[in-house]
């Protein structure tokens, strides 16, 4: 069996494209069959799985990266060293829930086979923080570290038998740097360093998708939720993100939102129907003031306890 030994900064994966999602879940599964390892698959949900406002005609039944996601989550599912789950940002509440269970049966039903949604919702307290679940799907708000880290638990114990002991690997995908950033900082800390357990992370970055794909609608207005902000360089910097290219990226956003911005039919500050279900804080555009801006997610700890 090999090791899942790593250093810190191979926790953090940056991908792009529609395909890149199939083509890491691809050889996240070849690698766990090689390594006879326990392969977990945590996935964000709004923006991640689903393809938020879809353009016209881009087809893929409201799932990021169409037929190529969907046939990839069966695979994940047919695999039997193998596991998918949803975590979202969204409150830990059992109607949060409900509300996944009735995306996956009818705007995102073609995503409803590859995730097992549950008969009866139930919400915990796990290491001081409330977790709703219900199957396969999961709220924690932007406490994603603590769900990961529940989830991870929860299923290798399950999974390895009573006095067993099974190799795992956790890939969670997030569309927003700062959640993505969070994660793979977390465990990156010296207290969670595992010789039978790696975390790799991975930025699914939206930007080809919108302005070169043009599958995905771009954001109308800056909230905490956009990737390409000054207050994120660093964060990105760590996705090995080329310094050039964020700049270049964030001038991008800048122009397309200060466009929309002057547009008739979107309003200075507006709300989107998509920021409003994923509780995201709006921004004005050119108004950006970072300190004053206070993260929801939590910082990794610098200590030795966990918070």
């Amino acid at each position: 069996m090999g090791s899942t030994n790593q250093s810190p900064l191979d926790r953090f994966s940056w991908l792009q494209g529609s395909a890149a999602l199939a083509e890491s879940i691809d050889n996240a599964l070849s690698h766990g069959r090689i390594e006879s390892t326990l392969t977990l698959f945590i996935f964000d949900f709004d923006r991640t799985l689903t393809n938020g406002f879809t353009r016209p005609g881009s087809g893929g039944g409201g799932v990021r990266g169409g037929q190529k996601t969907i046939e990839a989550l069966k695979r994940i599912r047919d695999a039997s060293n193998a596991r998918a789950f949803v975590l979202t940002a969204r409150e830990p509440r059992p109607m949060v829930v409900e509300q996944l269970r009735a995306s996956l049966r009818h705007a995102q039903a073609a995503l409803g086979e590859a995730f097992d949604c549950g008969d009866d919702i139930s919400v915990t307290s796990w290491k001081s923080i409330k977790i709703a679940e219900a199957g396969d799907l999961f709220s924690c708000g932007y406490n994603k570290h603590v769900g990961i880290n529940y989830i991870a638990s929860q299923r290798k114990r399950l999974s390895a038998g009573p006095g067993k002991e099974q190799s795992t690997v956790v890939h969670f995908y997030d569309d927003c740097i700062a959640n993505a950033h969070a994660v793979a900082a977390y465990f990156s800390q010296d207290e969670f360093h595992s010789a039978d357990t790696k975390i790799i992370s991975h930025f699914w970055d939206p930007f080809h998708e919108e302005f070169i794909e043009r599958t995905m609608m771009p954001a109308h207005s800056v909230t905490a939720d956009l990737s390409y902000q000054q207050m994120y360089v660093s964060l990105l910097s760590d996705f090995r993100v080329p310094e050039s290219e964020i700049e270049r990226r964030i001038g991008v956003y800048n122009q397309h939102i200060a466009h929309q911005s002057m547009s008739r039919d979107v309003k200075p500050g507006a709300t989107s129907a998509g920021a409003a279900n994923r509780g995201e804080r709006q921004i004005q555009p050119g108004k950006i003031d970072v300190s004053k801006i206070h993260f929801v997610l939590p910082p990794p700890p610098r200590s030795g306890k966990r918070k």
